[in-house]
């Protein structure tokens, strides 16, 4: 048997392209070489930059024949041009994952426009050059895997995209964009096959970790999903969803297997949170770039590392003679050009601004970093070239000279009722910008939540008057009432009881100790945390300066109490949540007892229409009636008339029904005139199977039998006889006594005093 000799060269730093960096704690892995290559290649290298892989909300359909012919022109290889993609992003740029699965579909047939995507592509990468792969050291984070799928986003064959991803030690190593095999019915079941196929993933990943001794996975291993339905069915029976998954191939399920066995562990994120979602569409900047730093790909403001370098590095406490030339270099008026970002050059002036030596004075002649020197007076002795005070006032060296503290020689008063935190002294060093008034710190060491603002209080107690200690013994905080805390954090209604009313507190504080009453689970990743009970997230946030800081992704303006809104849904006639949002108001927490009686209905009948591209190309008529009692005017029915493409609605109303034609004629006339086009289509026949007629009905009178129960008139004045009950209420009030055998709610009615199968 031969034997070889190997030779060792040193630590790799090149290999396959790939360019290896070995820091003190990290290992970065980058590419931007091979990026100027390519973009050198097709031309590409003096492009404008782009900030996303592709346009958002971009679907690629196959190309047509001129598009083809258009492409054919240009003589370039598509396949090649995608291949060298691919290698980028199975590599170190996961963000071009979905891009070059996107545009892998069409390399038999290529057209001229998605030739244009490939060079958007090369525009991003242009500007995404400096984007590294981090990986960090001295970390023992368990295994998170984040799945997410888009439904039917192939136009073509409508299957849907799998996207996932892994992280061990917060460090991203696993990453994976693919189309389905197979159309799934719903989104439920196309993320759950996204989340088969990741736990085939992670089962081989388990195992390599096991096999090279890297670590032994104890605990189940948590993954993301952002569907409801999908987590509902995984952890459900197959029996108990045979509907909804009868259809679905049998070596799917074996996922179910890995949750009785505590192997996984799912937990649901909501999408906003979902680090997935770039994998499985071509999303916005600001989605992009919350991901890809969460991960560890981008640093905002980042350079190729340069601003990281600057940013870690000290001026020497004592100025060598290298500082001290004739004719200084002008550095920092050089970084002054090289620092655009403003966080970024924010900080790189405090790191100046806290050095207190000539050597950073002397490196510049311009007024853009005005920095002054300042001699300190120390040891007991006044220092003679601090010209602001003589030695005879100096603190230095006449202690006895400096004012008390203010509170210094106050007695402590000790009240068995005192709340201690030591958060509050803590608090005072958090910048403003990364901790605003209207923040939530989560605090563990506060016994009770405790809040400054007086209008997040649903029910606030004035009565209480406790003093608070905090850490600083000369700070004393008074707590002026109790009460309810009710806000709308992350589009969710967040409740906390017996919250303290503080208003001389800098920051709302949330108890963590109060949050455990029950049983809660922290999640953290990377600068982020989420906080789950029962598997539904309740709060999420950053992790700053080690603080849990709530982030809210409203603005601070709509953290009102909800009865300020509630008007506004009484006068804009009952809208739904989505019209009231639309306008900027947030929608009533406490649910509208009038829609629950008026807007009560079944379910529409299912209907189909061919598409409309234009205005007029298909009306919807019906005519509603006969309503008892008639109108003031005498009218007892009304006609409604729909268009199918704008959804706009027309309703005349009508003293008999052989009026309809006429009242029609009229609005055939104003309408094509307001177009400039003729009606082509008219669909009358139906009745309540017509199912666009059937929904602008059903909205009228909703709206009209809201407004009739609100305004509380007599019952009498609004009866109508027996079978054209149309205004009065659809709902009444009963008593739940539980569930009948064919799996439906047994109400009793106290008015007739009969129990209804609903």
């Amino acid at each position: 048997m031969k034997e070889f000799h190997t030779k060792m060269l040193g630590i790799a730093d090149l290999m396959l392209g790939i360019k290896i960096t070995h820091n003190d704690d990290a290992i970065t892995l980058s590419q931007n070489h091979y990026i100027d290559s390519l973009l050198e290649l097709y031309g590409m290298s003096n492009c404008r930059p782009v900030s996303t892989p592709l346009v958002p909300n971009l679907h690629l359909e196959a190309a047509t024949t001129s598009e083809k012919d258009e492409f054919l022109a240009l003589k370039i290889n598509y396949r090649s041009a995608i291949g060298s993609l691919s290698y980028l992003s199975s590599a170190t740029r996961p963000d071009l994952s979905y891009p070059v699965s996107a545009l892998s579909q069409f390399l038999e047939n290529p057209g001229i426009n998605h030739w244009k995507a490939f060079l958007h592509v090369l525009q991003y990468l242009k500007g995404t050059n400096h984007i590294e792969l981090n990986y960090q050291r001295n970390m023992e984070e368990p295994p998170i895997a984040y799945s997410d799928a888009d439904w039917g986003n192939c136009r073509i064959t409508r299957r849907s995209v799998t996207g996932y991803l892994v992280t061990l030690n917060g460090n991203l190593v696993i990453w994976k964009t693919r189309k389905q095999p197979t159309v799934s019915l719903s989104s439920a079941e196309a993320e759950y096959r996204s989340l088969t196929d990741l736990f085939s993933e992670l089962l081989w990943f388990k195992q390599l970790c096991e096999e090279v001794d890297i670590m032994k996975l104890q605990r189940p291993i948590i993954i993301h999903e952002d569907n409801q339905g999908c987590i509902d069915t995984a952890n459900s029976d197959c029996n108990t969803n045979t509907r909804r998954m009868k259809h679905i191939e049998i070596q799917l399920h074996f996922i179910r297997q890995a949750i009785e066995n505590s192997t996984i562990e799912l937990v649901y994120t909501p999408t906003n949170n979902m680090l997935a979602d770039f994998l499985t569409k071509s999303v916005c900047r600001p989605a992009i770039q919350r991901a890809l730093t969460s991960l560890r790909l981008l640093s905002v403001g980042d350079r190729r590392g340069v601003e990281r370098d600057i940013l870690s590095t000290h001026a020497s406490r004592e100025p060598k003679e290298a500082h001290r030339e004739d004719n200084p270099q002008q550095v920092l008026d050089k970084l002054s050009e090289l620092l655009q970002h403003k966080n970024t050059k924010n900080a790189f002036q405090k790191t100046i601004k806290s050095e207190e030596n000539q050597s950073s004075a002397l490196l510049t002649n311009s007024n853009e970093f005005p920095y002054k020197i300042t001699y300190v007076c120390r040891d007991g002795k006044h220092n003679p070239k601090n010209t602001t005070h003589s030695s005879e006032k100096c603190w230095a060296e006449h202690p006895e000279l400096r004012p008390p503290l203010r509170n210094r020689n106050k007695k402590k008063d000790k009240d068995p009722e005192t709340h201690q935190t030591g958060m509050e002294a803590l608090l005072t060093n958090v910048e403003a910008p990364l901790l605003d008034k209207s923040s939530l710190v989560i605090d563990c060491g506060a016994t009770h939540h405790m809040f400054h603002n007086k209008e997040v209080f649903t029910k606030l107690d004035l009565s209480l008057n406790r003093k608070i200690t905090t850490s600083d013994p000369n700070s004393n905080l008074v707590c002026k009432g109790h009460g309810t805390v009710e806000m709308m954090i992350n589009d969710k209604l967040f409740v906390l009881e017996n919250c303290l009313y503080v208003p001389d507190l800098t920051k709302n504080l949330v108890s963590l100790l109060d949050l455990c009453s029950k049983p809660i689970t922290i999640t953290r990743n990377n600068s982020t945390f989420h906080l789950s009970q029962n598997n539904s997230t309740i709060l999420s946030g950053q992790i700053i300066n080690k603080l849990m800081i709530v982030t809210f992704h409203q603005p601070v303006s709509l953290l009102t109490k909800s009865s300020e809104n509630a008007p506004w849904h009484h006068r804009l006639r009952h809208p739904g949540d989505s019209v009231l949002k639309s306008l900027g108001l947030q929608p009533p927490i406490n649910t509208c007892d009038i829609c629950v009686r008026g807007k009560m209905t079944t379910l529409p009948f299912k209907s189909h229409f061919v598409k409309t591209f234009k205005p007029l190309d298909c009306l919807h008529l019906d005519i509603v009636g006969p309503i008892s009692p008639p109108s003031i005017s005498g009218h007892r029915y009304f006609l409604t008339i729909v268009d199918q493409f704008t959804s706009f609605k027309i309703t005349r109303f009508l003293k008999n029904k052989s009026d309809a034609y006429e009242e029609f004629v009229n609005q055939q006339n104003f309408m094509e005139n307001l177009h400039d086009r003729r009606i082509k289509t008219i669909t009358t026949d139906g009745g309540e199977h017509n199912g666009i007629a059937e929904r602008a009905n059903r909205t009228i009178l909703d709206k009209a039998r809201c407004l009739l129960l609100g305004s509380k008139l007599p019952h009498q004045y609004w009866a109508e006889a027996k079978r054209t009950w149309k205004l009065a209420p659809v709902g009444e009030e009963g008593i739940l006594l539980g569930f009948s055998n064919e799996s439906a709610y047994r109400i009793l009615k106290l008015k007739d005093a009969k129990v209804y199968n609903s």
